[in-house]
């Protein structure tokens, strides 16, 4: 059964059920802009893009105007929109408010158009862990003396990116490190790498959300303790590839992966 409801930026959700009902519904499919080369009569595509794309939604307020202004309401109270369609698994779509009409009152139901720019393609998340191996080969001397490392606590795990683009990550260290380290392969080559230039217990965490990128450490940023010459901002590629994570240090440390695929339609 299709399920269809809003989420806003401070948690709130306004579900399209029983009290507001869907009576029409379009533009969950796939819109394209395509640049060809001609060659003689016949074309070959070149690049393509995703534009900003719309969805129109006939929706029924059974509790008349009063649904309507609870509905006004759940918008205003949001900076940031998701509509989140659930069918044979969920997803969900970042969306701006374009139009909502309000007819006239029927019968005690009020019907309405509501138009949304579709600002994102479908997103799905998962979420990971790598279970972290000690490799107790290594030693780690503490400051000022010399030192040396190997792999220390790591650990890798498979993945596979079933969407239609790259794969956005959040990234999330708790515990000790030194200078940690996660890696993306794909067929035993590194793609990616996200390498930290610091130390110590605390709570990493590294978005590649283009709309969201930061690297923190308990909630203060620590944009600069990276190095540079890796990606960091990490993208997962189409198909399988292993993630590895080494911590730098013996002691155990967790690192758990948000995933979010994106599919260009639902």
């Amino acid at each position: 059964m299709r399920e269809l409801y809003f989420r806003n930026s401070i948690g709130e959700t306004f579900n399209l059920n029983s009290e507001v009902l869907i009576s029409s519904i379009e533009g969950l499919g796939i819109v394209k802009e395509n640049i060809y080369f001609n060659y003689g009569t016949k074309s070959k595509k070149f690049d393509g893009e995703t534009p900003i794309s719309e969805i129109a939604l006939g929706v029924v307020f059974m509790t008349g105007y009063e649904g309507y202004l609870t509905f006004v309401d759940f918008l205003k109270r949001s900076e940031e929109l998701k509509l989140h369609y659930k069918a044979v698994d969920e997803k969900y779509a970042y969306v701006e408010v374009v139009e909502l009409t309000k007819g006239q009152l029927e019968f005690g139901v009020l019907k309405s158009e509501l138009r949304l720019d579709k600002l994102s393609g479908w997103l799905k998340e998962r979420e990971v862990s790598i279970e972290v191996i000690e490799s107790p080969s290594s030693k780690v001397f503490p400051f000022p003396y010399p030192f040396t490392y190997s792999k220390n606590t790591n650990g890798k795990i498979r993945v596979t990116n079933y969407g239609h683009n790259k794969a956005e990550m959040k990234i999330k260290i708790i515990g000790d490190v030194y200078h940690p380290t996660v890696t993306i392969s794909q067929f035993d080559k590194v793609v990616q790498t996200l390498r930290l230039l610091t130390s110590g217990e605390g709570i990493y965490e590294v978005s590649s959300v283009s709309s969201d990128a930061y690297i923190t450490k308990d909630g203060e940023s620590i944009y600069d303790l990276q190095d540079f010459t890796c990606k960091n901002f990490l993208t997962l590629p189409l198909g399988e590839s292993e993630i590895s994570f080494e911590s730098g240090v013996l002691t155990v440390t967790s690192c758990d992966i948000l995933i979010i695929e994106e599919y260009e339609a639902n």
